[in-house]
């Protein structure tokens, strides 16, 4: 059955994200990091208030991709480009990542073995997708991070993250994507928050090999 937008739309109105907030961003930082900064993001060790936001309160816009099983793909394609046409582009691009830089995912990951199959899911090109091939949530958000040098902020009912870029960018960061998972559905979708509001803890994996 295609997925309808309204019912994308009701499911995110009803949704309260759970937030475990660093200290730091009680003190200021909100849903739009600046794309310029140079300082390091909060600390994730440092000790945490807990909040809760509705999605309601949190959420400025919902926009719905084809749900073909490249809906991840679609999302970052409609980000960075206006429109969700060009996921096979992001496939390939994430891929070349993948395989350029083995030895940094192979350290993040723990295995060739975890990073070949990220490189296999990646590798679809002709329609429907089927679930092999489908986007892994936290594994691919540091490939698109890295990749197109953004801030990954992942929301869902069970969890939400912050992943940020591995790989240091002169200009830095490009922007900040933000990526929602209607989890009973397995479908990702595009999502914008409000200004000023809090963003979910920083991904663990960062703080351990941020300086690698």
């Amino acid at each position: 059955m295609p997925i309808q937008e309204e019912d994308v739309i009701i499911f995110w109105r009803k949704l309260e994200i759970g937030y475990d907030i660093p200290e730091e961003q009680h003190r200021g930082l909100g849903s739009n990091p600046s794309p310029h900064g140079r300082g390091r993001p909060p600390r994730s060790g440092r000790s945490r208030g807990r909040g809760r936001n509705s999605g309601r309160s949190s959420l400025s816009t919902v926009k719905n991709v084809v749900g073909d099983g490249n809906c991840g793909f679609r999302v970052v394609s409609r980000f960075l480009f206006g429109d969700e046409n060009h996921c096979v582009e992001i496939r390939r691009s994430m891929s070349y990542d993948l395989r350029h830089r083995m030895h940094v995912y192979e350290q993040l990951l723990g295995s060739v073995e975890r990073v070949s199959k990220l490189i296999m899911k990646t590798n679809w090109e002709e329609g429907l997708a089927p679930s092999k091939y489908w986007m892994n949530t936290h594994d691919h958000f540091y490939v698109i991070a890295n990749t197109f040098n953004l801030y990954v902020v992942f929301l869902a009912r069970s969890e939400s993250t912050t992943v940020l870029p591995l790989v240091s960018n002169t200009d830095g960061p490009a922007g900040t994507i933000f990526i929602g998972l209607i989890e009973e559905l397995q479908h990702f979708i595009q999502l914008q928050l409000v200004d000023g509001c809090p963003l979910p803890r920083l991904q663990i994996q960062w703080e351990y090999h941020r300086d690698m």
